[in-house]
């Protein structure tokens, strides 16, 4: 059984893991995530090279290709396009893992004391870990046709001002915090001022404005004066070359979660708060950066953890291909599938494990109801619940390797695993799963509810039955432990319920009419209306079997008819909880019932039919269509729902259109 104790794994998928190449060069598999905005922003997004050392499945990438993630002031569309491979050296693989360890860190933390150094071992050790790497592309519209990465700011990490400069227009000599540079690197880079402990994005210098140290600085109700007077009565700051421009920039972007279900909007049209920083309070970090660089790389971690997720749930479908061979369940049902309602994400379970729970309901039933043929309603739900109980799948679920894949937690940009960023290195341990060719490393043990696992168990069912592929769900419940009969058969009727013909006991050919329905086996319909206290020396039983199987049925047929209508992008989950339960109870069914006229063909002794003909008296002053039967009495609510379940269940592959017919 899967698990230590109450902790169980969290799987990686090895196609984001490597290890040390032994001095060698390195091939990557690259793909350009064609970010578009769309929304109106002062920054444009730009694109971002994945490096990646296995190369993706088609199928991952049709999938990621057109997601789209929800924004402050939009929506951001992410396409994902193949290129050609590249080699790396180890000492170009470092540059890349010191530059986007570097920027994350910036991203992420906001702390100058966690950037990296010149000293600091950015190689692929011998163990196992995540390595990806996340490159700048070339603007578009300036991209050469031989090098789609930007180059030019991955190998100037970390920044020194000694590095050479080509330019011919720029001041050479502009002073900065403990140093002087071209003013060139001052364009597009990031800094960092000692005197406030901030982090800030230059994107130009004093542009159109020529600010400088002597310029009037607006205070609002402090009045005016001028930065260098600013500077120096609230930091203490005397400026020595206030006649610099100065440099124009802004705060550092938020990295947020872009995968929750629900997000505040920005108001369209709000600009970006800015700031004017005189460079001699200045450190540059990174240079040459763009902004739009910077933004875009914001939006990275939730991209990247739902590549990861789709890359999880890929490993999952793999791994049950090695068992049965399903159709062709697109890879996102399966994420679907195994994300719990703790991710707060678009997308989680809720659905597939409702229709999962009542289809493993339904053929359990049935299989019990064929098997057990002397057993009466009592014994045959006992031996179910035995059977389907969130106790035994959460037992099979832990005997199989699920709970592994399960994503259960809202996701956190700050835990987020930086490739190359050995600060928080993680050790990876490879493991085989089950008896099939798929392999994972495990990152770490959590805890998980014994709920979530069962519930997981049910969503993957519900994902098969979801696609129309029982022939996969029926295999998977019995991969998983639960063994049905995957061949479903006419139920065959070897119990002889009475001596009489049924015509002498009901009327066959007048419920065939009404019920636009033939009986093939006319025994069955007897059995289904005879209630208990109508049980005879010709009549030896009642419909409670019949009852265990028909509520089985009318609630596996009755979900999937509110799957197919309400589970998508205008509907939530809970609106399809309610209108399955609004409609899923013995109000509706006697309503049912009683549209069919089959009160008046119920086989029992005086007293029910008394009761039923009190009830009746009651039911000719409602409105049956406003009321939904809510109003019905309880004695001939339970009698009629009863009868009108076991109706159904005479022959449940066809109940359907039955059902529709009738209700």
């Amino acid at each position: 059984m899967e698990g230590f104790g109450n902790a169980y794994p969290s799987y990686v998928p090895s196609e984001l893991v490597s290890c040390s190449s032994k001095g060698r060069n390195v091939t990557y598999h690259c793909y350009l995530m064609e970010l578009e905005q769309h929304y109106e922003y002062q920054v444009s997004v730009n694109d971002i090279v994945l490096a990646i050392r296995s190369e993706l499945d088609s199928e991952i990438v049709d999938t990621l290709s057109g997601t789209s993630f929800d924004v402050k002031r939009g929506k951001l569309l992410v396409n994902l396009r193949h290129l050609e491979p590249i080699q790396l050296s180890p000492e170009k693989v470092q540059s890349c893992r010191r530059f986007q360890t570097t920027l994350f860190r910036i991203l992420l933390n906001r702390d100058v004391t966690k950037l990296t150094s010149v000293s600091d071992d950015f190689s692929l050790g011998d163990n196992p870990e995540i390595d990806f790497l996340l490159l700048p592309a070339t603007v578009k519209h300036q991209r050469p046709s031989n090098s789609i990465i930007d180059w030019k700011p991955v190998l100037s990490v970390p920044f020194s001002s000694e590095s050479t400069c080509d330019c011919k227009d720029h001041a050479c000599n502009v002073r900065i915090r403990n140093d002087s540079v071209c003013s060139c690197k001052l364009e597009n880079c990031v800094v960092y001022t000692p005197h406030n402990g901030s982090i800030y994005i230059i994107y130009t210098t004093d542009g159109t404005k020529k600010l400088n140290g002597n310029s009037t600085l607006n205070q609002g109700l402090k009045g005016i004066t001028t930065y260098k007077e600013h500077f120096k009565k609230r930091h203490g700051i005397e400026l020595g070359f206030e006649h610099q421009s100065l440099l124009h920039g802004r705060n550092l972007f938020k990295v947020e979660n872009y995968l929750l279900k629900t997000r505040q909007k920005t108001e369209k049209g709000k600009n970006m708060s800015s700031v004017d920083l005189p460079p001699e309070v200045c450190s540059v970090i990174m240079s040459p950066i763009s902004i739009g660089t910077i933004y875009s790389f914001s939006f990275i971690p939730s991209i990247m953890h739902w590549l990861e997720g789709l890359l999880v749930a890929f490993n999952l479908k793999r791994m049950l291909l090695d068992h049965f061979t399903p159709n062709d369940i697109p890879i996102s049902k399966v994420l679907q599938a195994i994300t719990a309602k703790g991710c707060e994400e678009a997308y989680d379970y809720d659905y597939l494990e409702t229709l999962g729970d009542s289809y493993l309901k339904y053929i359990v039933s049935q299989q019990l109801f064929k098997t057990n043929q002397n057993d009466r309603e009592g014994a045959l739900s006992d031996k179910r619940k035995n059977i389907i109980s969130n106790d035994v799948l959460f037992k099979y679920g832990c005997t199989r390797p699920l709970p592994g894949f399960i994503r259960k937690d809202k996701f956190d940009p700050k835990q987020w695993d930086v490739p190359g960023d050995k600060s928080n290195s993680i050790l990876l341990l490879k493991q085989k799963l089950d008896s099939s060719r798929t392999r994972v490393y495990v990152r770490k043990t959590r805890e998980i509810d014994l709920g979530i696992i069962a519930d997981v168990v049910e969503a993957l069912i519900g994902a098969f039955i979801s696609t129309e592929d029982e022939k996969a769900a029926l295999s998977f419940i019995n991969w998983i432990g639960i063994n049905v009969d995957t061949n479903i058969m006419p139920y065959e009727n070897e119990r002889h319920i009475s001596i009489i013909a049924p015509e002498e006991l009901v009327k066959a050919k007048l419920l065939k009419s009404r019920l636009n329905y033939s009986f093939k086996d006319p025994y069955l319909l007897v059995e289904a209306l005879t209630h208990s206290s109508g049980k005879r020396p010709e009549i030896r039983t009642c419909y409670e079997r019949l009852e265990f199987l028909g509520d089985a049925v009318l609630d596996y047929v009755i979900t999937m008819h509110f799957y197919k209508e309400y589970s998508n992008d205008k509907f939530s989950a809970e609106f399809f909880t309610n209108m399955r339960s609004i409609s899923v109870n013995n109000e509706c069914y006697a309503l049912s019932a009683i549209k069919a006229k089959l009160d008046e063909h119920i086989l029992c002794d005086s007293v029910v039919k008394n009761n039923i003909a009190q009830t009746m008296e009651g039911v000719k002053n409602l409105s049956l269509e406003s009321t939904f039967g809510w109003e019905l009495e309880t004695y001939f609510c339970q009698v009629s729902c009863l009868i009108f379940q076991c109706i159904t269940s005479s022959n449940p592959n066809n109940v359907y259109s039955h059902y529709w017919h009738i209700h």
